[in-house]
Parts: structure tokens; C-alpha cells; sequence
């Protein structure tokens, strides 16, 4: 992974819009569909929070597995969506990027 870090607002989306009641352990690692055709992966870093329940909205860092190859899609203030497999599960939406 990356040394760069970005942190983000991600927001889970709730029961009725996904199907399901879920949970989400600090480090959850979906797939983010950066392009229509490109997606890569990444592991959600809760702040103050070991496990996120649907509908929740908390602040926390992505950590992309490949940000050299998104590096010029990801930018702040954009919106960006998640998943497992077909399933959209939730959103960020990018504060900040710092590069170490």
C-alpha cells in the first residue's frame, strides 16, 4: 500500500437501500470504483470507531492498495463509491490528501 494519505467521509449506506442489515469492522477493505472502468481496492480506517453499522457515517483515511495508479482520478471534494462484487454498499467523499 501507499505511504500517501487520504482522508474521507464514508458513509454506509443504510438497511433498506442495500437489502440487508450489515456491519463493518475498523479495516473493512471493498472495492472502490474509481472510473466506470477501473476499480481498485482499499481499507477503511474508522476514526473512534472499531465496527460501523449500515446507515452510518463516520470520518476516517483510505489506504488504496494501488494509489499510483488512481493518483490522477482522486482528487478533494469527490465522491466515490464502494463495494463487494455487484453490490454498492456506500460512499466517501475525499477531504483531504497528504503526501508523506
Amino acid at each position: 500500500m501507499d505511504n500517501r494519505k487520504v482522508f474521507a467521509e464514508i458513509y454506509f449506506y443504510p438497511p433498506n437501500k442495500i437489502g440487508e442489515f450489515r456491519k463493518y469492522n475498523n479495516k473493512y477493505i471493498p472495492a472502490f470504483k474509481i472510473r466506470n472502468d477501473m476499480y481498485n481496492s482499499g481499507q477503511l480506517l474508522f476514526y473512534k470507531k472499531e465496527v460501523a453499522i449500515a446507515g452510518d457515517k463516520v470520518k476516517g483515511e483510505v489506504k488504496f492498495l494501488h494509489f499510483d495508479l488512481i493518483e490522477k482520478y482522486i482528487s478533494v471534494g469527490k465522491k466515490y463509491y464502494f463495494y463487494e462484487g455487484p453490490y454498492k454498499l456506500g460512499e466517501i467523499l475525499i477531504t483531504k490528501i497528504i503526501d508523506n
